[in-house]
């Protein structure tokens, strides 16, 4: 029972952290942002590079391009992280049902709370990378609607406009990727003390 406590206790930590994270910066993007601002040279006056008119344009563009390529690389591990949660959590939910009913007799087992948790775990990963997939269209059809205020209608104000959907998105993907990992935790622990 010590060991159930420890691994809650490990957890409670966990999640107080992100939720301490969470209300220091709401938006994922500006917590990852100000997460790597720690890390970052800060730009010195003396460290401006002079260019002329000519050579900042082309530097503009070549930034421009620069930044389109890792917008279409994030959208592509966007995607693929999408997948390989669902897939992943579903498998080790299948795995883990395997192991207690052919290799860890279920008479036998000890700490089965845990394993109930690390189950429950995987289905909220489950469940939230799949409400994470109808916000996501969601989110983007919003976004398309502040893109078409802003540039077909002319409306100053969607150019500040925030779509609190996008948000909501990004904070789901963040959560099922911290739950995926404390379910797999559960899960090896279990294991362990079993085998």
């Amino acid at each position: 029972m010590e060991v159930i406590v420890d691994i809650f206790r490990i957890l409670v930590v966990i999640f107080g952290i992100i939720l301490v994270l969470c209300l220091i910066r709401p938006d994922v993007e500006d917590l990852l942002h100000w997460i790597s601002g720690l890390f970052r040279a800060v730009t010195i006056d003396d460290d401006v590079i002079e260019r002329s008119d000519e050579d900042q344009k082309r530097a503009v563009e070549l930034h421009d391009d620069f930044r389109n390529e890792l917008l279409k690389r994030q959208l592509s591990n966007s995607e693929n992280y999408d997948r390989a949660i669902l897939s992943l959590s579903t498998a080790g939910l299948a795995l883990s049902i395997t192991a207690i009913k052919f290799i860890i007799p279920l008479e036998t087992a000890k700490h089965l709370l845990v394993l109930k948790f690390a189950w429950f775990l995987f289905f909220i990963v489950i469940s939230t990378t799949i409400l994470a997939y109808l916000i996501g269209n969601i989110a983007i059809t919003k976004q398309l609607a502040i893109a078409e205020d802003y540039y077909i209608n002319k409306s100053k104000k969607a150019h500040t406009q925030r779509n609190w959907l996008a948000s909501i998105n990004r904070w789901l993907n963040f959560t099922t990727g911290i739950l995926f990992i404390a379910a797999i935790f559960l899960i090896i622990f279990f294991v362990i003390k079993n085998i």
